[in-house]
């Protein structure tokens, strides 16, 4: 089954595949094929749409697409927001599902901005054959440009790869015997151009990220040394099916939890430098003014005797949440640690939960719901 997303610019895209692709020289990437009409297709390539850029296209001429036949792009994640897909990944449908369910819930998400794709290839079906064109980032993707490894020898190579399509596609009559000094000019002008593509696609996914998005996908349960905590937190919802956003700017993940009474979300977060993890339960509801006193004396009641985490309240806003933490400073954070962490939060908010709610709405004081939660 098929599924359509809109493109922030207004764009319809028909997804006919995707896939992720993993491999040890590489960060982990997220391929789809995208099925777009003419009139779309021609938009996309006049507005520079999906990183289809001048520069980035072997064929520079019109390719002879045909006006009444679908035009296939094969286009490449961002791997800065692969974070947002790698818990949905195990089940096509299920991906496919998520993408639309996002799309109409949050049209503005980074996963629907057409910056955020790299066109690979475009191609049209004709009479039984394949026309179309490939792309630079066919030759160097966005993902390669963030390896800490990367070598001038391999982008020279990528570039003289994709300057024979290009003259395959420009200049047939010389393809197969093209001046090197044409060569070199060409090679260099694209190697200023990468530069820039570079700088731009580092801007925003770091070599930190890189190696996080691996380790999160990496079938290994266990952790070395030199690995990051934010690394053991994505590799721990990752393995354990828990769907999660990344906080922008922050070493930090936005999930979404239900337990039998009711539906909240939660937060974890690291602090590297001091080697601490932090979770956080958010109650669904917040506390109003006149009721700020009453579960300040519930919060007190339940904390009491608590041994792993407590109950917080912002007296400024009436947010309720549970905290639980470890520090492991002199020692490493694992993903068995990572569950101590989560899922005794998780139980007790779930458990006080609707003592917290009775008091909001005035149906038990604080004694008495504590007494009932605690038997």
């Amino acid at each position: 089954m098929n599924s359509k997303i809109f493109l922030q610019q207004g764009i319809e895209l028909t997804i006919i595949s995707i896939s992720l692709n993993q491999s040890d020289r590489t960060i982990p990437e997220c391929y789809a094929t995208f099925l777009v009409d003419w009139e779309t297709y021609q938009r996309i390539e006049t507005e520079n749409l999906l990183n289809l850029k001048p520069q980035t296209r072997s064929d520079r001429q019109n390719v002879p697409f045909e006006s009444d036949r679908d035009i296939e792009i094969s286009a490449l994640l961002h791997p800065q927001h692969l974070p947002h897909l790698t818990p949905h990944t195990s089940d096509r449908e299920k991906l496919l599902q998520y993408l639309e369910q996002l799309n109409r819930d949050q049209p503005q998400h980074p996963l629907f901005a057409s910056e955020n794709w790299f066109a690979l290839s475009v191609k049209q079906r004709q009479n039984g054959e394949e026309i179309g064109y490939r792309t630079l980032w066919s030759h160097i993707s966005p993902s390669t440009l963030l390896r800490e490894d990367l070598s001038e020898a391999e982008i020279s190579t990528a570039i003289q790869n994709y300057f024979q399509d290009w003259a395959a596609a420009n200049l047939p009559a010389i393809a197969a015997d093209t001046d090197p000094e044409t060569v070199d000019e060409f090679a260099e002008s694209l190697e200023q151009f990468l530069v820039q593509q570079m700088d731009a696609i580092a801007q925003n996914a770091t070599a930190e990220l890189g190696n996080a998005l691996n380790n999160a996908l990496t079938p290994n349960n266990g952790t070395t040394p030199n690995t990051s905590l934010f690394e053991t937190l994505i590799r721990f919802f990752t393995q354990d099916d828990w769907s999660f956003l990344r906080v922008e700017g922050e070493t930090a993940l936005r999930l979404g939890f239900e337990g039998d009474n009711g539906e909240w979300n939660c937060y974890a977060r690291v602090r590297e430098s001091e080697k601490q993890m932090l979770f956080y339960s958010i109650c669904p509801q917040t506390a109003p003014e006149d009721k700020r006193q009453a579960i300040a004396e519930f919060i007190a009641r339940a904390n009491y005797g608590t041994v792993m985490g407590n109950f917080e309240l912002d007296f400024e806003d009436g947010e309720i949440r549970y905290k639980t933490s470890i520090d492991v400073e002199g020692d490493r954070l694992t993903p068995a640690l990572v569950e101590r962490v989560v899922y005794p939060n998780v139980m007790m908010m779930d458990e006080y939960l609707p003592g917290i709610l009775a008091v909001i709405n005035g149906e038990k004081t604080p004694r008495e719901a504590i007494s009932q939660i605690e038997g």
